[in-house]
C-alpha cells in the first residue's frame, strides 16, 4: 500500500469498512524526509516528499470527510502529523 497514491488509499478506506463495518477516525501520520539538504535533493526526490506528505495527507482525509458527510457521521475525527 502506497498512501501517497489516491487508489491506494480508496482501498485503504474499503478495506478498513469491510473489516470494522464503519470508520470513526483516520489518523494521517505517514510521512518521509531524510538526511539530505533540501539543496542537494533531485527534483523526483522533492516530489516523492511531497507526494506522500502532503497529497497523501490530502488525498486520505479527502476520502474519510467524503465518508463522514456521504454517512452523516458527526462524532468522527481525522488527526493528521505532518512530518
Amino acid at each position: 500500500m502506497d498512501t501517497s497514491k489516491h487508489e491506494d488509499n480508496k482501498l485503504l478506506i474499503n478495506c478498513t469498512l469491510s473489516k470494522f463495518g464503519d470508520l470513526h477516525f483516520v489518523f494521517s501520520n505517514a510521512g518521509i524526509g531524510g538526511n539530505t539538504p533540501s539543496h542537494e535533493l533531485e527534483i523526483d526526490e522533492w516530489q516523492n516528499v511531497l507526494d506522500m506528505n502532503l497529497t497523501g495527507v490530502f488525498s486520505l482525509n479527502t476520502l474519510a470527510i467524503n465518508y463522514y458527510l456521504e454517512n452523516k457521521k458527526t462524532e468522527s475525527s481525522l488527526i493528521s502529523d505532518l512530518l
